[in-house]
């Protein structure tokens, strides 16, 4: 906890003097997208932890020995990708996800807004994974470390000297990838799901690079509030505009 509260105050000052885009309220937006996160997260995340304590059956640190750390990893970070694509092909999941792509204004607080129905679904779909793998709390408490790290540094308003960040991209997620996926046109957004290692988008065919400062959101609706935010999922689904319904 420390750690992901290090980094998310580090990443707010860094991209207040190295912004990309600029935001006149931005403490409103902050403070909207803190609120869905604690809404969303805290308990749920409790509970998930609670009953891989408790019911973590089946391990494989025998087999992998002292490369263990890896296979935490790679199977986490795997079943994140998966979990995260099918919010993207999914009608029901799309209901919830909608929420986390409705925000026009990509920065820090963005890696926090999650609406609680799909915190609910992701945490039963990610412990019941877990629990057949074989991680138990603390290993799981590692990725969802480094994975909310990631998440924050991705969601970023940060401008990096762009040779800098095509050289990193080679290896990890990076802002302006991840800006793409947030991309008003259908065809960006239905790509770069990776939040940690670019090598799934690679390897499954969903990278679609990078699309420079692209005007993100979704584009069938502008602007959101707490209580929009927490009832879009019982609202009917809405078409993609023909007009974004592709790539620009």
């Amino acid at each position: 906890m420390v750690v992901i509260l290090g980094v998310t105050i580090l990443l707010l000052v860094a991209e207040s003097y190295f912004p990309l885009k600029t935001l006149s309220e931005r403490f409103k937006h902050l403070g909207q997208n803190a609120f869905l996160f604690l809404v969303a997260r805290l308990g749920f995340f409790v509970v998930s932890l609670l009953a891989l304590e408790r019911f973590s059956f089946y391990s494989l640190r025998e087999t992998f020995e002292n490369f263990f750390v890896v296979y935490v990893f790679v199977v986490s970070d795997l079943t994140v990708y998966w979990w995260h694509r099918l919010n993207h092909r999914l009608p029901f999941l799309w209901r919830f996800h909608q929420v986390h792509h409705v925000d026009s204004f990509l920065d820090v607080s963005s890696a926090l807004r999650f609406h609680v129905g799909e915190m609910v679904l992701s945490y039963f779909y990610r412990t019941v994974f877990y629990l057949l793998l074989g991680l138990e709390m603390r290993e799981v408490l590692w990725y969802n470390v480094v994975l909310t790290c990631g998440n924050l540094f991705i969601h970023s308003n940060l401008s990096l000297p762009k040779n800098f960040e095509r050289r990193l991209s080679r290896l990890i997620v990076t802002p302006r990838i991840h800006r793409t996926h947030h991309s008003l046109y259908r065809l960006h957004t239905d790509s770069n799901y990776s939040t940690t290692w670019i090598g799934w988008d690679h390897l499954f065919g969903s990278f679609s690079g990078i699309c420079e400062t692209p005007e993100v959101g979704v584009p069938y609706m502008k602007d959101s509030d707490l209580k929009s935010d927490l009832l879009l999922p019982l609202a009917p689904l809405k078409p993609w505009p023909k007009l974004y319904n592709g790539s620009p």
